[in-house]
């Protein structure tokens, strides 16, 4: 008896040390893929280029008013204040915030449209949100040209006014060329998204929430930076 229990004894102490040795076999997994999520979108732009600088991207307020008497197949988003906008606007246009366009445009299936105009004070703004909509490949999106400056006398105020016309600047100019400088690095994405339209995406959504601001820089900025 003692000898056939040393005998089943040694049958089972070599399976204590094998099976643990198997179950880490089981349970290794391959290292997460790293994407460089900057390289993948900037690839993918690069070889989209042809659809994110279609021209032109403006229209000029004599054709937008074209295609209102001739009933053209036109939309127009006013990004202006609500406060300016009551004060008055081109007909037919919709008030929307700048933040909120992308949104607006493709829960109304504006791509549908053979024309969308996008109307702000001077029309920087407006361009602005008409390079991001052609970034998405919606390339039926105008920028309204100098905005609702153009539109009428009214409407002129961003242009007309003293305060934003001026010339402080030129003698400072120069007329010898600029090499172009190196490529710098690539910012650090973090969509958690693998592919370029995916990574877009995520982007210019973010871009469009942070709004205009981020984007604009004032030409005290740009001359206190020139080297």
């Amino acid at each position: 008896m003692q000898l056939r229990k040393l005998y089943y004894l040694l049958l089972i102490l070599p399976l204590l040390f094998i099976n643990p040795a198997c179950s880490d076999d089981d349970t290794t997994t391959d290292p997460p893929v790293v994407v460089d999520e900057a390289q993948v979108l900037a690839e993918y732009l690069e070889a989209n280029g042809e659809v994110i600088n279609t021209f032109p991207q403006m229209i000029k307020a004599s054709d937008v008013m074209t295609n209102i008497t001739t009933v053209a197949d036109q939309y127009i988003i006013d990004i202006r204040q609500e406060g300016a906008y009551n004060e008055g606007h081109i007909e037919g246009a919709v008030n929307v915030a700048h933040t909120e366009v992308l949104a607006h445009y493709e829960a109304n299936n504006l791509e549908t449209k053979e024309v969308v105009v996008i109307a702000c004070y001077s029309g920087q703004s407006a361009a602005w949100v008409t390079g991001l909509l052609h970034t998405m490949g919606y390339t039926n999106a105008r920028d309204m040209k100098w905005g609702m400056c153009s539109w009428n006398e009214a409407t002129s105020g961003s242009w007309t006014s003293p305060n934003n016309v001026n010339n402080s600047r030129a003698s400072e100019f120069v007329t010898t060329a600029t090499a172009k400088p190196a490529a710098g690095d690539l910012p650090t994405l973090d969509t958690g998204k693998e592919t370029g339209p995916e990574i877009l995406i995520v982007r210019v959504e973010a871009v469009f929430a942070e709004g205009f601001t981020p984007a604009a820089v004032g030409s005290d900025d740009v001359y206190a930076a020139l080297s």
